[in-house]
């Protein structure tokens, strides 16, 4: 009895001694956390869903433009929009 007891001692220290020693290793602060964790807030994905708003509302107004006889420059000019939204998605889900 006293060997099972002195076993169970024993391993209990060596258990509880090697659990603290990992416990530093395992530990993750949490209080700041890098810039890219925090890549995805709410308010980048709300700026993301935006700019797919803004493209099909410029992608529309191209269509429109081209139905009506528009002139070569405001077609270009809805192009050029159209890139332009297309970098700012790339930028904010890359960026």
């Amino acid at each position: 009895m006293k060997t099972v007891l002195t076993r169970f001692v024993l391993g209990t220290l060596v258990t509880g001694s090697l659990m603290i020693s990992t416990a530093p290793a395992l530990a993750h602060d949490y209080w700041r956390w890098p810039g890219r964790e925090h890549r995805w807030s709410w308010e980048r994905r709300a700026e993301l869903w935006r700019d797919y708003r803004e493209l099909a509302a410029a992608r529309r107004q191209l269509e429109y433009d081209r139905a009506h006889g528009a002139s070569r420059r405001r077609i270009a000019e809805d192009w050029r929009r159209i890139r332009e939204i297309e970098r700012e998605i790339d930028f904010d889900r890359w960026g």
